[in-house]
């Protein structure tokens, strides 16, 4: 079966199934071309809960699938391929937070969207790497515990100077963000995933994009294949499934995250 053939019955399979899928910007061109939407990881979870479709099926990594089934309980959320997790997301658990709201009782919990579903039941609200700086001015309070990308948590402190934040050791090894499209430039060093230079190339032909190096590839997002949707369509992937509380309990600084942004 060629790719055009796969896309094809994919389409086919997705319309029968009442499916709607969901593809984060760092998959493949193949990928993009046959999802309903694509965007970040919170954009993708606010089209999957206005979404007319009963089924999602995420292609991307594991938190935000997790974010899909918290802001859409009812749906039945699949993740094209259960192996695909996020280093960044997953290097912090809940008892390394608790110990840290310990010491620090009085600050207030910031969390990058990029963190499980887990931790974010011990969060007071969500940040997305463009409302961060603006959700954080608005906070009342003065003390911030911002986790885990502290490289983000740096820049937001910067930008917000009368505040005092505290932050712990942990970000993404390949995360960076680039704005190329609405430049007058014509040509770009692209400092994030390597498939952004790709996509950007189709978005954008008149421009040339390079890469900062070959190397910022992230293997997670990798994982997930044409074929893998193709076989999530046929009872492959994985369900994503949270009880009753991570659900309620996590939503409330994703709902504190739209109500200050």
């Amino acid at each position: 079966m060629t790719i055009h053939q796969m896309q094809a019955e994919i389409l086919r399979l997705k319309q029968k199934q009442n499916v709607c899928i969901l593809a984060h910007s760092y998959q493949a061109r193949e990928i993009l071309e046959i999802a309903d939407f694509t965007g970040d990881s919170f954009q993708l979870s606010l089209k999957a809960a206005s979404a007319p479709q009963s089924r999602m099926l995420l292609c991307g990594v594991r938190f935000m699938a997790e974010t899909v089934k918290i802001l859409s309980p009812e749906k039945q959320v699949l993740l094209a391929n259960g192996a695909a997790g996020c280093p960044m997301a997953e290097q912090m658990d809940k008892a390394l937070i608790r110990q840290v709201k310990e010491r620090y009782p009085d600050y207030t919990v910031v969390a990058y969207i990029n963190t499980t579903a887990e931790l974010k039941t011990l969060c007071d609200v969500c940040v997305t790497s463009s409302s961060a700086v603006d959700i954080c001015r608005k906070l009342p309070d003065k003390r911030i515990l911002f986790i885990p990308d502290c490289n983000l948590g740096d820049y937001v402190a910067k930008q917000v100077p009368d505040k005092e934040f505290k932050l712990l050791s942990g970000g993404c090894p390949i995360h960076a963000r680039v704005h190329a499209v609405q430049s007058a430039e014509s040509s770009f060093i692209i400092g994030t995933e390597v498939s952004i230079v790709e996509h950007l190339s189709y978005q954008c032909p008149d421009k040339r994009f390079y890469p900062l190096s070959k190397n910022l590839i992230c293997p997670n997002m990798k994982l997930t294949s044409l074929p893998d949707v193709y076989r999530a369509l046929q009872g492959g992937g994985e369900e994503i499934h949270l009880d009753k509380e991570t659900l309620c309990k996590a939503r409330v600084c994703i709902d504190r995250m739209l109500e200050l942004g």
